[in-house]
């Protein structure tokens, strides 16, 4: 049987996606289209390129990768962080520049920030549209594409299913950044809990429309910004897309 993936955001998290993915690879299940917000973007274009889960895995553990981030110092009002989008690695990670010579179709959600609306890409530079839906403000710049000015999709949907809706297959959706019981103790963790409860308010109604949803709350452990753990996301996320397959009619 045939399935689209939708990858949501969640930073480093996105190690968990790929395990979900390479469990698709091992369980033989076609994909005939992706969708992602932010990470779940990069790792979508990625695979969409023919970079394995496995092979993505190791470039974004590499020190290649981590140079590749680096502290905006000349242009700091801009951005605290700015990602060398010439190194090497980054054409390791997104091999095929233009949506239209990737091998699977995929949709990249980003935000316009001029108009405040949705925007999904699914044409011209998969570079461009990789550092737009990450653009992650203020961390990293907006970026400028076509007179809209581009940043991280996940603040308006990190769960992007709409595009794969038209496909009529089912939906397989992977979600890094899942709502679990939490008991903030001061101000600063009730403000941060408000704002991430917002931010994932939109997911919420769309987990009944996958046909198959992946996530686990072992994520929550799990920092943005750490990649110390990133083969134990990549495990987590493998076992999980297993467990929800065992009993499935994919199998």
């Amino acid at each position: 049987m045939n399935v689209t993936v939708c990858l949501s955001g969640g930073a480093a998290r996105g190690a968990f996606h790929l395990g979900v993915l390479h469990a698709l690879d091992i369980l033989n299940i076609p994909i005939k289209a992706l969708s992602g917000s932010s990470i779940g973007a990069v790792i979508a274009l990625s695979y969409a390129s023919g970079v394995t889960p496995k092979e993505q895995l190791e470039l974004f553990k590499s020190d290649l990768f981590r140079q590749s981030i680096r502290f905006n110092y000349f242009y700091f009002r801009q951005s605290l962080f700015k990602i060398e989008s010439s190194a090497e690695i980054f054409n390791d990670l997104l091999p095929i520049r233009s949506f239209e010579a990737l091998h699977i179709p995929a949709y990249v959600t980003t935000v316009d920030l001029h108009e405040g609306v949705l925007h999904t890409l699914h044409s011209g530079d998969t570079h461009i549209a990789a550092l737009a839906s990450t653009a992650l403000t203020p961390l990293f710049a907006p970026v400028p594409h076509h007179n809209k000015l581009l940043v991280d999709g996940g603040f308006l949907d990190n769960f992007p299913l709409h595009p794969l809706r038209s496909y009529g297959i089912p939906i397989v959706g992977s979600n890094a950044m899942p709502i679990t019981p939490k008991k903030p103790h001061n101000l600063q963790k009730v403000f941060k809990r408000a704002l991430f409860l917002l931010s994932q308010s939109a997911v919420i109604g769309k987990i009944q429309a996958c046909d198959y949803y992946i996530t686990s709350p072992c994520l929550a452990h799990h920092k943005l910004f750490k990649r110390n753990t990133l083969d134990e996301l990549f495990s987590l996320g493998f076992t999980s897309a297993n467990n929800t397959f065992s009993d499935s009619d994919l199998m």
